[in-house]
């Protein structure tokens, strides 16, 4: 969960309150003087006649000249309005209420005067105007400039089509547009009492049904789904219809009369696009404001766009024709299996009774459940009556409207929502510390608020915060979180600031907790650290904790691996760019250019074994054993084991490697080219001097590396279900040296 609160709206100076007049003046003076002169401003028929020529263009601005009509501004005057007010922002509501209708009775007056007054241009402007003033503070900042120049670009080509498509005079659209400007701006003089609300405009955002790529894969898997189990239905139906199918249609066609003919008009054209999408934008809104949440406006979202993906992709699959009889709504374009009017029905009241269900106000679910009983049933018997669908193609539309609905309750889940419950008391003394890598972590400020607003979800006090240096990746500022008492210590970085952090906690009782936003972020990956900032913040502040083994060489920590040979040449001809723009695929591009380098004769002494001598191109010492995509080079490696896993790479020529990566992708073992061992130290002595890493970072060439275990040194934050949970380490923390 996180809450955006709005920068406030600053109350109007003097100065402002006469520059905003003067500029209402001149733009209501240039508005009156082009409609009533409105003078040779040119033809703008070549224009038109070139636009004329490109279909689809004519079709797209007369779809958006739409939004210049009155029926704009009559929902943000009504429902706008409402919205606001019952999210208790009053003086806000009556702004935008006061300004759209009035701008409807504002338009007709000034027509009154002259004739050539554009009003769809003048309702755009104002439309525009009251989204970008009242709305567009609701939306992060980072999305408001994206969404001002959306309203600016509908605006426009409102504008543009008037001219055009429409054959508006330019001077009319033009004072419609200053016009609108004026209105905009002189009901902005005449509330003298600034929305005192409009200061705390605030949007609360606890839309988190699971992680967005989750959510989004498992929506479409059962979209898919849904389609499948539908288009089979109807592919049945329309190879062997039954004969009562076919006799009902018939049946009810002879029994027409006046009456039930003008009744069936009624509910099928509630079922129709322009009823079902009135009462979307009427619900939606409300149902942001009274819950004060977006995951039902997002639930309602999803349900009516995926029932019309689903009708569309069934009804071209099936192409079942329609009942032989009169079709009283004409010829329709779209096959008769299945309904669409019955799917969108069932699965809008649906949607609706679903949201209600929580309320406390009993007539409120009986009315919701009501209406979702009610209204498809009368709108499938209505487009049987009208000789438009077999029974069974309204049954289709039924059903696939369930089960759509279904998955979409279970998948988005709308009525879930944060405890409400106070949290904890916070105890007073710290009990976290964060390690911050500038070089690592964008936008540092507002990262800290997040993990603060987390960790505070959770009943946790805001924790200490220290950054890196380049003279200190971590250690330093670690051991004076320990020195501050601190229990935990939060690595907000990469693998290099983990290991740093990770070095200095290795026997001790602090904990480390782990924000991946490096390159590899592979400790994370093999514990099962979620990379959102959020979810792992709530794993720190779960307090689940692991007991881990950390590997050593010449006196520093490693958790993930230590390397000898290609594996540290890559890191080191990585490009920095390339990396903070992909991530961990940019080491690919770096090791294609020593695949076939000069391979390093070394030998290696496991514990107290004989020594083992090959010819390699890396040897690599792991605590983990996956790397980064999660392809398991040590599959065997454990980090709570007490021992070391080595892989000794080895091959020869380039298709020697496509054979490894093929291996790797389709994780098969034992790898081609690779030979495994275990042991608690292992020394690895190479013919030559040899670029070395650990955990990522690059340390000193050397022909020699020598790697031990350091069993069970380490406790580690991990979310609640990681495996092999470990009982907690002690609350007071303790050093070791």
């Amino acid at each position: 969960m996180s809450t955006l609160t709005v920068s406030p709206h600053e109350p109007l100076t003097s100065r402002g309150k006469a520059v905003l007049g003067a500029a209402v003046a001149v733009a209501t003076s240039l508005g009156l003087m082009l409609s009533l002169a409105p003078g040779d401003w040119g033809s703008a028929a070549p224009l038109a006649e070139v636009i004329a020529r490109y279909p689809a263009v004519v079709t797209a601005l007369t779809a958006v000249m739409n939004l210049g009509g009155d029926a704009v501004l009559w929902w943000l005057g009504t429902v706008g309005a409402a919205a606001l007010l019952i999210s208790r922002h009053r003086y806000l509501a009556a702004y935008v209420a006061v300004t759209a209708l009035g701008a409807l009775a504002f338009g007709p007056a000034a027509a009154l005067v002259s004739g050539s007054l554009n009003g769809p241009a003048m309702n755009a402007v104002v439309a525009g105007g009251l989204v970008l003033f009242a709305l567009l503070p609701a939306l992060p900042r980072r999305l408001r400039p994206v969404a001002a120049a959306v309203v600016l670009t509908v605006v426009l080509a409102v504008v543009f089509g008037q001219i055009t498509v429409a054959a508006g005079e330019v001077s009319g659209v033009v004072a419609g547009g200053l016009m609108g400007m004026a209105w905009l701006g002189a009901t902005v003089l005449a509330i003298r009492r600034w929305p005192a609300d409009g200061r705390e405009f605030t949007a609360v955002y606890r839309f988190r049904p699971g992680p967005w790529l989750r959510t989004s894969v498992t929506l479409v898997a059962a979209w898919v789904l849904v389609a499948a189990v539908t288009a089979a239905l109807g592919a049945v139906i329309t190879a062997h219809p039954p004969a009562f199918d076919e006799a009902v249609p018939r049946w009810l066609a002879a029994a027409r009369t006046p009456r039930w003919t003008a009744l069936s008009d009624f509910w099928s054209q509630a079922g129709n696009t322009h009823s079902i999408l009135a009462v979307c934008l009427i619900v939606a809104p409300l149902a942001v404001a009274v819950w004060r949440r977006w995951r039902p406006a997002v639930f309602l979202a999803a349900v009516m766009f995926g029932e019309v993906g689903v009708f569309l992709a069934v009804a071209a699959t099936v192409g079942r024709p329609r009942p032989s009889v009169s079709h009283l709504d004409g010829h329709l374009p779209t096959a008769s299996f299945p309904s669409g009017h019955v799917a969108a029905t069932t699965c809008l009241y649906g949607a609706i009774a679903v949201l209600a269900m929580p309320s406390r106000r009993r007539w409120a679910r009986s009315l919701a459940l009501a209406l979702a009983i009610l209204m498809p049933a009368m709108v499938a018997l209505s487009r049987v009556y009208r000789g438009e669908h077999h029974p069974l193609d309204v049954a289709g539309g039924e059903l696939f409207g369930l089960l759509w609905l279904a998955a979409a309750t279970l998948i988005v889940r709308p009525n879930a929502s944060p405890s409400l419950k106070p949290p904890p008391p916070c105890p007073v003394e710290p009990w976290c510390a964060v390690i911050a890598n500038p070089a690592r972590v964008g936008n540092l400020p507002r990262r800290r608020t997040e993990i603060t607003a987390a960790l505070a979800a959770r009943g946790r006090p805001a924790p200490m915060w220290l950054e890196t240096t380049r003279d200190d990746p971590g250690r330093g500022q670690t051991r004076q979180a320990i020195n501050a008492g601190v229990t935990t210590v939060v690595a907000l970085g990469g693998d290099g600031t983990v290991m740093a952090c990770a070095d200095a906690l290795a026997g001790t009782s602090v904990a480390l907790g782990v924000i991946p936003m490096g390159t590899g972020n592979l400790l994370a990956a093999n514990l099962g650290i979620p990379t959102r900032l959020t979810d792992a913040a709530a794993a720190v502040a779960a307090g689940h904790r692991r007991l881990l083994d950390v590997g050593v060489v010449d006196g520093r920590c490693f958790t993930v691996m230590a390397g000898m040979g290609f594996d540290a040449r890559m890191l080191h001809d990585a490009p920095a760019a390339l990396k903070a723009r992909i991530g961990w695929p940019a080491y690919a591009a770096a090791a294609v250019r020593h695949l076939c380098g000069v391979p390093m004769n070394v030998t290696l002494r496991l514990d107290d074994g004989p020594p083992i001598r090959r010819r390699a191109r890396a040897v690599l010492v792991g605590n983990v054993g996956r790397l980064p995509g999660g392809l398991p080079l040590l599959p065997d490696a454990d980090p709570e084991d007490g021992i070391l896993d080595i892989a000794i790479l080895m091959p020869a020529r380039r298709r020697n490697w496509l054979m490894l990566a093929w291996a790797l992708g389709r994780r098969r073992h034992p790898l081609p080219t690779i030979e495994t061992f275990h042991a608690k130290q292992v020394t690895i002595l190479s013919d030559r001097p040899q670029p070395r890493e650990l955990d990522g970072d690059l340390i000193g060439p050397s022909d020699r590396m020598t790697a031990a275990v350091r069993p069970a040194a380490l406790w580690v934050c991990v979310p609640a279900l990681s495996p092999t949970p470990t009982p907690q380490p002690p609350t007071r923390p303790t050093m070791r040296f």
